[in-house]
């Protein structure tokens, strides 16, 4: 994980570093925490983070949650993003979003089931968290909108 935060922490300096369009001072991380559903809990555990993020609407609980396990696996971008020393641009405020599917619990030996649900459609489609897809969207569009 070291090598993939270098990796980060440098792309987002030389972001920084950059100029970017006029008017555009603030840049705005935004994490998005995939495959969530198969995160081992054990991994969670050694974060000190329970097995599920806080909802949504919940933010401050919510940053402190994506915080800690980001400052445990990717320090130097977390430094970076919370750095208020840079010249020029400076970062926003980060946005978190989990995504994963909902799975029945593994019978021994086997892998868990990933849980279909009806869509509107009429046809089957992992249970994913919608609200998390739509809370990134309007995330999206409120950052385009400050344009």
């Amino acid at each position: 994980m070291e090598a993939y935060d270098v990796a980060v922490e440098s792309l987002l300096a030389a972001m920084l570093r950059s100029r970017g369009p006029s008017g555009q001072s603030h840049l705005h991380p935004i994490f998005v925490f995939t495959k969530f559903d198969s995160v081992d809990p054990k991994a969670l555990r050694a974060a000190n983070v329970g097995d599920a993020p806080p909802e949504a609407e919940k933010a401050g609980p919510r940053s402190t949650y994506a915080e800690t396990i980001l400052d445990r696996h990717l320090p130097k971008t977390m430094a970076l993003v919370r750095s208020r020393e840079t010249s020029g641009r400076k970062f926003a405020k980060p946005s978190f979003f989990f995504s994963g599917v909902r799975t029945e619990p593994a019978a021994p030996g086997r892998r868990p089931k990933v849980l279909l649900r009806a869509s509107k459609g009429g046809r089957w489609e992992p249970d994913y968290p919608a609200h998390e897809y739509l809370s990134l969207l309007e995330t999206l569009s409120k950052i385009a909108a400050s344009r």
